[in-house]
C-alpha cells in the first residue's frame, strides 16, 4: 500500500471514528431528554437521577447508555403493578428507545455516510 493511500485511509478511519463517537453521543443525549419525563415522578429525583454515559470498550467499540443510579431505579422500571398517579411509568427507558430506536439508527447511518461521502 502507498504511502498516500495509507495516510488517506488512516485520516478516513480517524473521521469516522470521531463522528461515530459524536453521533452515539448526539443520540444518547436524545434518549436521556425522552426518557426523563417518560420516568415516574413523586419527588422528582428518579427524573434527575437519569444520567447519560458514553464508553469505549476493549475491543474498541463506542457504546452509550441512559440509566440511573438509585437503588428503587430498577423496580421502577420492571414493576408494571406499580402505580404513577403524578406521572411516568414502568419502562421509562425502554419505551423511549424503542420508540425511537428506528431514528437512532438512522442517526448513527446519517453520520457514516456523511463521512463516506467527504463531509468531515
Amino acid at each position: 500500500m502507498s504511502a498516500s493511500l495509507e495516510s488517506h485511509l488512516e485520516e478516513f478511519l480517524s473521521r469516522l471514528e470521531k463522528a461515530s463517537k459524536e453521533a452515539v453521543d448526539a443520540q444518547i443525549t436524545a434518549l436521556a431528554q425522552q426518557a426523563s419525563p417518560a420516568a415516574p415522578i413523586d419527588s422528582g429525583d428518579l427524573r434527575a437521577s437519569l444520567l447519560q454515559t458514553e464508553s469505549e470498550e476493549d475491543d474498541g467499540s463506542y457504546t452509550g447508555a441512559v440509566g440511573s443510579p438509585l437503588p428503587y431505579a430498577v423496580k421502577q422500571h420492571e414493576d408494571l403493578s406499580l402505580n404513577h398517579p403524578r406521572g411516568g411509568g414502568a419502562k421509562y427507558l425502554e419505551r423511549p428507545y424503542l420508540e425511537s430506536k428506528e431514528a437512532i439508527q438512522q442517526g448513527l447511518a446519517n453520520a457514516i455516510q456523511a463521512v463516506s461521502n467527504g463531509s468531515p
